[in-house]
């Protein structure tokens, strides 16, 4: 079986690892560069002392109109469900949802970290025949990267977190125009 993938892109707006993976959703849509642009008041970063000014309007991620999104607590999950994590992220992407979860990146190879440290990945694809997961994040020194994980790597990511798993899917059909 090949990847199944949903579609991402390069994104032009980087931050924080959620803006910068809806962003790279987003970029599917013509007209979604307006409203992107329409959320943000400044984008400032100041290298001298690191310090970030990065305002919108808003919530970004629950507020976007070219998103379904769901979220459900692990707890129902886990008691209604006896899938594993990997399971449930081929059930979301086989049927359009992207996903977005926090894990445990001491299990995920990609962050080089080895010290519990939970925190937010999006998964956009899969491949079962590799067993591997399509993950994207602030991977590379603060760079936003496409990466791939294992399946024992993302199921042993969420063995101790208790948490909301957000379910995201675009609609492509949304126009958002600022003249109207």
């Amino acid at each position: 079986m090949k990847d199944k993938k949903l579609p991402v892109n390069k994104q032009y707006v980087v931050h924080t690892p959620e803006s910068s993976f809806l962003s790279s959703i987003l970029q599917e849509i013509p007209t979604a560069d307006e409203w992107i642009c329409s959320r943000l008041l400044s984008m400032v970063v100041r290298k001298e002392n690191v310090h970030d000014e990065f305002s919108m309007i808003g919530n970004y991620f629950e507020e976007c109109p070219f998103f379904h999104i769901v979220s459900v607590r692990d707890e129902i999950l886990r008691s209604v469900l006896t899938l594993s994590f990997s399971d449930c992220i081929e059930k979301a992407i086989n049927n359009g949802y992207y996903v977005s979860a926090i894990v445990n990146t001491k299990h995920i190879h990609n962050y080089g970290n080895s010290n519990d440290f939970l925190h937010h990945i999006h998964i956009y694809g899969y491949n079962k025949d590799e067993q591997t997961i399509c993950i994207a994040d602030h991977f590379r020194k603060g760079h936003f990267t496409f990466e791939k994980c294992s399946y024992l790597e993302i199921n042993r990511s969420r063995d101790i977190v208790d948490s909301f798993i957000a379910f995201v899917k675009l609609l492509p059909d949304v126009r958002f125009d600022l003249t109207s």
